[in-house]
């Protein structure tokens, strides 16, 4: 009786846990593991937008070594073709593509030619200063090449690539034991159906606490850690995270709320049987 008992309480655990990770790992492949949950991160982090303004203040900075003012380099670089490269090296990266630079040639041939017209203009000779610029433009390039492919990022979606394909790897061996979890939990509660209820929803809610608590880990978890200098990457690192840590709390909040209430139904319905029972 007492090892009854017991194997009852651990197939609860165990079920509780198993919801738990059910949640979890359908929330993964909704979220982090789809290409369309970090393109609407990027949209609201505005990182487009952010990463263009770092590339042309960066670009900026090697104004003396071409030879120009500032200002002439202020927006060498489109918000169009930053675009272009994010959302290409975005959709390469998710699928395990090694991504490429869109128009990179382009670019520097357009600085080039910007430069050589400024100096033209202003009658400075282009030849005495050809070292300085061919430093410039090899600088600039390659502050576009880690701004539109940064690394960190390129990493990280590596990583959600590598863990789903190994989720999806023992895709058999997570539903096998799913359902022999299931079995066991009907086999060892062999109650009326309210009973039955009343137990899967202790284990819902219990799935539902540890969503919480992995809501909150990850709300006060300082995980993420990249270039101090590539404040558009954080901003859009926070924002993902905080996204998906929303999402954690929505999931736990309703599975406590759901099995709470098939609780309480089970066992309304249960005294009502009994109050009739006793009636007859």
């Amino acid at each position: 009786m007492r090892n009854s008992r017991l194997i009852k309480i651990i197939i609860g655990v165990v079920c509780t846990v198993l919801l738990f990770f059910l949640s979890i790992g359908g929330l993964f492949y909704t979220t982090l593991a789809n290409e369309g949950f970090m393109n609407e991160q990027i949209k609201q982090a505005n990182y487009i937008q952010k990463v263009t303004k770092e590339i042309n203040g960066r670009v900026q900075s090697y104004h003396q070594e071409a030879r120009v003012t500032p200002e002439l380099l202020a927006d060498s670089v489109s918000e169009e073709l930053v675009k272009k490269n994010i959302e290409h090296f975005v959709k390469e990266t998710y699928r395990g593509k090694q991504p490429s630079l869109i128009q990179a040639t382009e670019l520097e041939e357009h600085i080039k030619e910007t430069i050589h017209t400024y100096k033209t203009e202003h009658e400075i000779n282009i030849e005495e200063g050809i070292a300085g610029e061919e430093l410039a433009l090899h600088m600039i390039g390659g502050i576009f090449e880690r701004s539109v492919q940064p690394s960190y990022l390129h990493l990280f979606i590596r990583g959600i690539n590598d863990l789903s394909h190994q989720v999806l790897h023992y895709a058999w061996g997570i539903v096998s034991v799913s359902l022999l979890i299931l079995a066991g939990f009907i086999y060892f509660n062999l109650g009326s159906i309210r009973s039955r209820i009343k137990k899967f929803a202790c284990s819902l809610m219990g799935a539902g606490l540890i969503s919480l608590a992995l809501a909150a880990t990850l709300y006060y978890a300082q995980i993420l850690q990249t270039d101090e200098q590539m404040e558009s990457l954080q901003d859009l690192m926070r924002t993902y995270l905080s996204n998906f840590t929303l999402i954690v709390l929505l999931i736990g909040g309703s599975e406590i709320v759901v099995g709470g209430f098939a609780w309480l139904l089970a066992k309304r319905e249960n005294k009502k049987r009994t109050v009739g029972q006793n009636q007859k």
